[in-house]
C-alpha cells in the first residue's frame, strides 16, 4: 500500500517521462557530398528528414549499428542533436554534407549538427557507409516524425546520361 501511494504521488505531482524512439531499419550513404538533389554523380545519396510536432525544442540522440546489430556510437554525449519546434531537418548518415557548398543538403544549424556514423574498424566496425540507426528522445512517441530517402544516380557506360533509382519510406514510431 505504501508502494503504491508513493507511485500515486509521483505521477500527480513529477509525471513520468518515457523514451520514444524511431528507428531506420537500413540505410546507405555512399555518395559523395555535394552530389545535388537528386545526385548527378555514381553513389547512393541517403537522407534522413525528421519533424519535431511539439512547441518545444526536442533533444535527441542517435546510435548507428552496423549489419550484425553491433553498436558503434558515437558516445555520449557526442550522439546529440536538437530538432527545434515544429521545424524540421534533413541529415545524411554518413556523409558531411553542409548546405553551404553547392549541391549540400544539410543546414549547417540543423541537419549538419546531427552525427555521422562513426567510421574505422574499433569495437566491431565494419567501417562501411550503411546500417541502421535509432534516434531517441524524452516524449511521446507522436513528438518526432520521419522519412528516410534513398537515391541512387548511375552513370549509363554508353552515353553521357544517366539513371536515377529513387525510393522513399515513413519511418513509423518505436517505443
Amino acid at each position: 500500500m505504501k508502494k503504491a501511494l508513493v507511485v500515486m504521488m509521483a505521477l500527480t505531482v513529477g509525471g513520468l517521462a518515457f523514451a520514444s524512439t524511431l528507428s531506420v531499419p537500413w540505410f546507405v550513404d555512399t555518395a559523395p557530398a555535394a552530389a545535388k538533389f537528386p545526385p548527378r554523380v555514381n553513389g547512393v545519396t541517403g537522407i534522413v528528414f525528421l519533424h519535431n510536432n511539439t512547441v518545444t525544442p526536442k533533444l535527441c540522440s542517435i546510435e548507428y549499428f552496423t549489419q550484425t546489430g553491433t553498436a558503434i556510437g558515437p558516445e555520449s554525449p557526442d550522439n546529440t542533436f536538437v530538432i527545434q519546434p515544429q521545424a524540421s531537418l534533413a541529415f545524411r548518415p554518413v556523409s558531411s554534407d553542409p548546405d553551404s557548398v553547392g549541391g549540400g543538403q544539410e543546414a549547417v544549424d540543423a541537419g549538419w549538427l546531427v552525427p555521422d556514423r562513426p567510421m574505422g574498424t574499433t569495437g566491431g566496425n565494419d567501417n562501411k557507409a550503411n546500417g541502421s540507426l535509432v534516434i531517441t528522445w524524452l516524449g511521446e512517441n507522436t513528438d518526432v516524425q520521419g522519412v528516410y530517402i534513398m537515391n541512387q544516380f548511375v552513370v549509363q557506360p554508353d552515353s553521357a546520361a544517366g539513371k536515377l533509382v529513387s525510393y522513399a519510406h515513413l519511418l513509423p514510431p518505436g517505443a
